[in-house]
């Protein structure tokens, strides 16, 4: 599969499924396939090269040019993923941009914020807080989604959200991030 391209597994795959499941298929290989060959050319396979990129990203800048270059290389692969896919191999120093992060970035900020933006935001109270941004981006997922209950049970976890984001709206100007 290392010698094949995007265009041959497309083909390779194009005819064994009803057409909807099989465009996700295609989308899930082309994003193994692409990756394989983004982590080989960069890194040669080799996992201490990687984590030496990863434990090299000193900065919030350094964190964004890893995840843009592996968004730019992997298919099917946008901020959010590559973030992920950083943080997942052990690195805290990555936030995946889910909705969850952008929402809680926004409100804290009392303006809405891009993907990019919410990243910064959570590096910025990474450092005032001296907590990874890893551990700043699970509990602002955590605090908004039904897996821990802020609100209540899972019924009134979207209320439990909804009265969160309100009240980090209204955080006095000085505590914003």
């Amino acid at each position: 599969m290392r010698e094949m391209t995007p265009t041959q597994i497309s083909l390779a795959t194009s005819h064994t499924a009803p057409r909807e499941a099989m465009q996700r298929w295609r989308k899930v290989v082309l994003g193994i396939h692409s990756g394989l060959k983004f982590l080989d050319a960069r890194y040669s396979l080799d996992p201490s090269m990687l984590w030496s990129a990863l434990e090299g990203a000193l900065t919030a800048q350094d964190v964004d040019l890893l995840v843009l270059d592996a968004k730019s290389s992997v298919k099917e692969y946008g901020v959010a993923l590559a973030g992920s896919f950083y943080a997942d191999l052990g690195s805290t120093k990555f936030v995946k941009p889910d909705t969850h992060v952008v929402a809680c970035s926004s409100a804290s900020s009392n303006a809405p914020l891009s993907e990019q933006a919410s990243v910064a935001a959570v590096h910025r109270l990474a450092d005032q807080s001296g907590r990874s941004p890893r551990a700043i981006d699970k509990l602002m997922f955590l605090a908004c989604s039904r897996r821990f209950l802020v609100g209540g049970p899972p019924r009134y976890a979207t209320e439990g959200k909804a009265r969160l984001l309100k009240e980090l709206r209204g955080m006095h100007p000085s505590t914003r991030i």
